[in-house]
């Protein structure tokens, strides 16, 4: 689980036992780690760090390591201006599913890679008038619905776009 400190930049990565016992920080170091997710093994876990630099911005990346907190390594290597958040693990552990938006975009992508971070493509372009979420993994047959903006859902399109923009302002602190 993830513990925030009030009035804090500091984010922790801690783990404890179903039973209550074994409380452990795994990650701290005043860093902004969050949300994290174990592997479908529960092997390693994937967390967001995020960066805040004075005169240099701002940016999140993900990175795995073992469950037991050692071998953290980064998996995405995004520039500052750039966020990367709501990732998850496929069933199989094999791959991992996420959001990206860089700064000064009007849309936020939805990509997927390996693992260990290689062969990242890009899955969907999302403007803001079909605004992704994060994304899940799940089994699917068949064929992939359309999304369509029709001419009467205006207001729903409106609610959307001022959604996206709060969303973006607040990534963007």
């Amino acid at each position: 689980f993830q513990r925030q400190y009030l009035n804090s930049a500091r984010v922790e990565i801690w783990v404890i036992n179903t039973d209550g016992t074994g409380l452990r920080r795994l990650l701290s170091g005043g860093r902004r780690w969050g949300d994290p997710h174990y592997s479908p093994d529960g092997s390693k876990i994937l967390v967001q760090l995020g960066y805040e630099r004075a005169n240099q911005g701002n940016n999140t990346n993900e990175y795995v390591m073992n469950a037991d907190g050692t071998n953290l390594r980064p998996i995405t290597h995004f520039p500052m201006g750039s966020f990367v958040f709501g990732a998850d693990w496929s069933p199989d552990g094999n791959h991992i599913a996420y959001m990206r938006y860089t700064r000064g975009d009007d849309h936020i992508q939805v990509r997927s890679m390996d693992a260990d971070g290689n062969d990242e493509a890009l899955i969907a372009d999302c403007d803001s008038a079909a605004f992704c979420h994060n994304p899940r993994w799940g089994a699917y047959e068949g064929a992939l619905p359309a999304a369509s903006v029709r001419q009467h859902a205006a207001p729903k399109r409106a609610a959307a776009k001022r959604l996206y923009r709060r969303v973006l302002r607040e990534l963007s602190r």
